[in-house]
């Protein structure tokens, strides 16, 4: 998961934001949940959400590394 502002053209989003979610989705392994460093910033603190440690990965371009976090569950999850 990533946010951002995306551009809407008939019913399709296009732009930046929607890359990026669509490239950290690529790094998830089955039945996980990856999301940006600016999604956790928006919902740390919260606690509506446990997330894991970050983890580095290159989501395209040379220099384009992210932090991503791994959602563990909700914060009721046992």
């Amino acid at each position: 998961m990533h946010t951002g502002e995306a551009i809407v053209e008939d019913g399709d989003l296009f732009g930046w934001p929607v890359e990026v979610a669509a490239r950290i989705a690529n790094q998830a392994s089955g039945g996980e949940i990856l999301v940006s460093s600016v999604v956790r910033e928006i919902v740390e603190g919260h606690g509506d959400f446990r997330l894991g440690d970050a983890r580095v990965a290159r989501l395209g371009g040379p220099d384009s590394h992210r932090l991503l976090h791994p959602v563990l569950g909700g914060a009721t999850d046992a």
